[in-house]
């Protein structure tokens, strides 16, 4: 028996019930491919471009920008007026952006009364006003970019001082703090660590840490006043910063405002308990703050880290007690970092003179120390001496 082929069209079924043949299939793909194809060309001479057109601006930015820095130079340090107004009058529009890119990376430059006549340009050009209506921007980073410019500027809103302006981010909120330090005094301190703490939970950028830093300079008070209210709402790594801030602004501080500060000694986090023992041997100069600190528990804490810490501290303190404190804890110290850590705490609170009276297992790290801080000595020495050498020769 003779088997015949039987030739069938392909058919795609769907569940709708619609069947397409093979020949309408070829078509529709087609399309899409057509389509798809139309979609990459339109993105691709989309993107090139934009690509051309910023490479024509920068090229007529690059051409101009030698002509306004002369004559923003040549403006900014002639001993007349420098006239911004009628200068910015004269300027195209791209010479107009160029002016004002060289005036940010002057302002982040320069100080005193070169920045103060500098910024009489800002105002030329219309930054201030133009910085006051972005503030009511819906994009954060619209924002951001007006706040940055009225710092440069020094030129606050009047929200802002009388403290009507709410920002939404924590980096906002830097950035508005930032913009009122320039004009604050002690005064203004809680308003500035306000802005920055109330309601924050999280770590802050670095630009927000060396805001906070700046405020609490003016009032070591407010801040500790704050911590006392929100502490126990901040993450780790916030209060870390803070207890680095506390530790680096130092006192004198109420005692009464420190047992915030004792109670993270418990926390869960030994990058916190470490902070809390440098900040108390900071600002813990007080007797009866001293007595409130569980210092056999840090001395004994199971992270090296905290023990660390706590040699600091006592160090710091640098009484009869606390160096005995700390002799002993060395004693049975296993760490070879904290072994170090405390031979340097050691070294400063009773100087190398003291040397007998180094545990055993600290005096290689004793040595090191001491010879370490013979040749910081020197060598600062050496310098001053070339300094006034290179002085007495001028004259």
């Amino acid at each position: 028996m003779t088997t015949h082929g039987l030739a069938v069209p392909v058919q795609v079924g769907f569940e709708s019930g619609v069947v397409l043949d093979d020949l309408t299939l070829t078509t529709i793909l087609t399309a899409m491919a057509v389509v798809l194809g139309a979609l990459l060309i339109a993105t691709g001479g989309l993107t090139i471009g934009r690509s051309v057109t910023a490479a024509v601006r920068r090229r007529r930015r690059g051409r101009v920008r030698k002509d306004i820095q002369a004559g923003l130079y040549d403006r900014l340090y002639r001993e007349s007026s420098p006239e911004w107004d009628a200068w910015v009058d004269g300027l195209s529009r791209v010479e107009r952006t160029v002016a004002e890119s060289l005036l940010k990376s002057n302002l982040r430059n320069l100080r005193g009364d070169d920045a103060e006549r500098l910024r009489g340009l800002g105002v030329a050009l219309g930054i201030p006003e133009r910085s006051r209506r972005r503030l009511n921007s819906s994009r954060l980073y619209v924002r951001l970019r007006a706040l940055t410019w009225l710092t440069l500027l020094e030129m606050p809103t009047n929200t802002m001082r009388e403290g009507r302006y709410r920002p939404e981010d924590p980096r906002e909120r830097a950035a508005v703090a930032r913009v009122l330090y320039p004009g604050a005094d002690e005064a203004d301190a809680p308003m500035g660590v306000d802005l920055l703490l109330e309601g924050a939970t999280e770590a802050f950028t670095p630009f927000g840490i060396d805001t906070l830093y700046r405020f609490g300079q003016l009032d070591r008070e407010a801040l500790h006043y704050r911590a006392e209210r929100e502490a126990t709402r901040w993450s780790p790594e916030l209060l870390t910063q803070v207890l680095l801030i506390v530790q680096k602004i130092g006192g004198p501080v109420d005692p009464a405002r420190l047992g915030w500060i004792v109670d993270l000694l418990d926390h869960d986090s030994p990058d916190v308990r470490a902070g809390a023992a440098r900040a108390l041997g900071v600002v813990g100069w007080d007797v009866k703050t001293q007595q409130r600190v569980p210092v056999d528990r840090v001395l004994t804490d199971e992270s090296s880290h905290v023990r660390s810490a706590g040699y600091e501290m006592l160090g710091e303190w640098g009484d009869d007690e606390a160096v005995a404190r700390l002799r002993t804890a060395l004693e049975r110290e296993t760490n070879d970092r904290a072994i170090l850590e405390g031979a340097r705490a050691l070294h400063g609170a009773v100087g190398r003179e003291n040397s007998e009276t180094v545990p055993p297992v600290a005096q290689p790290a004793w040595q090191w120390v001491a010879e370490l801080r013979e040749f910081d000595a020197r060598a600062r020495q050496t310098a001053i001496d070339t300094d006034e050498s290179v002085a007495l020769g001028a004259d």
